[in-house]
């Protein structure tokens, strides 16, 4: 005959059962760490309504040359996947992945299929490149996600690695890659109307912005540095400041936070302006939405000066 047990030891039973039961719950839900503003959000995109990813860098200081907190490290240290751009971008990260648990993957959604990589320019042209991310990582310019077509790539790359760490959770991820891809190109015919024929020509404090140039035909001549590290010589300064005058130029943009001093100098006594954009995302609400409010941001900010 089986054994009858009284109501408040069946209620003793199930409580004691969910005490137990609640840490495995815990331990099984995947933790996800991405490292700046513009990747976190399309992770954050493709994980809605299942968790939220973790934001690994999240100050102002460029990504390049960071110093992790210790709480940064306890981020990773916990991670069970880290999307990440690329060593292009986050040079730390290398050396991190050598040292860290061998229970954490970590994907570089630049390597990504379908990702177009491209070159880093001479100061003085505006043709784009491609290169290979697998030979030449050095070379490539790591600001991938100011296109379109990469942001998609993304996405499917990201929902491939999350259904594959995470399977029951698998209809919820293609739903969500499904919406965010039709929000993208939703956005992609946007901006492509917003700044169709937009010829004017600009200049770049950084080189930083090709992959948005290229999506949309926009017209850059010269950058005043290569990079975010260095400092332009006499002679560079002296050209820019002569091409602004001569191409009346209107339009010298530099990246968030910081607008570089030399900027004031270059502008003094010229029609320019000095617009600042913020690429990666630093002033935005840190969600889902951040890589869309960027890109639809950085559009209205060279439209209202490009237009004559």
């Amino acid at each position: 005959m089986p054994r009858l047990y009284s109501i408040p030891f069946l209620y003793l039973l199930c409580s004691l059962f969910l005490i137990i039961a609640q840490p495995a719950a815990a331990h099984n839900r995947l933790n996800v760490v991405v490292t700046i503003r513009p990747l976190f959000s399309l992770v954050a995109a493709v994980m809605h309504g299942v968790g939220n990813p973790v934001l690994l860098l999240n100050t102002t200081q460029s990504p390049h040359h960071i110093n992790l907190r210790p709480s940064d490290y306890r981020k990773l240290a916990h991670a069970d996947i880290v999307f990440w751009a690329g060593p292009a971008m986050e040079t730390f990260m290398p050396a991190l992945i050598k040292k860290d648990s061998p229970q954490t993957a970590f994907y570089a959604l630049m390597q990504a299929p379908g990702i177009e990589r491209l070159s880093i320019r001479p100061i003085h042209t505006g043709t784009h490149k491609k290169v290979n991310a697998q030979t030449d990582t050095t070379a490539i310019d790591p600001h991938f996600w100011l296109s379109t077509n990469n942001a998609m790539q993304m996405v499917k790359a990201i929902t491939h690695t999350l259904i594959h760490m995470d399977r029951p959770h698998a209809a919820i991820y293609v739903k969500n890659r499904q919406q965010t891809l039709l929000r993208i190109k939703q956005l992609h015919a946007q901006l492509k109307n917003k700044l169709h024929a937009m010829q004017t020509p600009f200049i770049s404090y950084h080189d930083a912005y090709q992959y948005f140039e290229k999506d949309y035909h926009l017209n850059r001549l010269a950058s005043v540095n290569l990079n975010e590290a260095a400092s332009p010589g006499i002679k560079q300064i002296r050209y820019i400041k002569q091409l602004i005058k001569k191409r009346h130029i209107t339009c010298v943009f530099y990246e968030a936070p910081v607008k570089p001093p030399l900027i004031h100098t270059l502008i003094t006594n010229t029609s320019a302006k000095a617009v600042e954009l913020d690429i990666l995302g630093l002033f935005h609400p840190v969600d889902r939405f951040l890589w869309f409010d960027v890109l639809k941001q950085t559009a209205d900010r060279m439209a209202a000066c490009l237009r004559k």
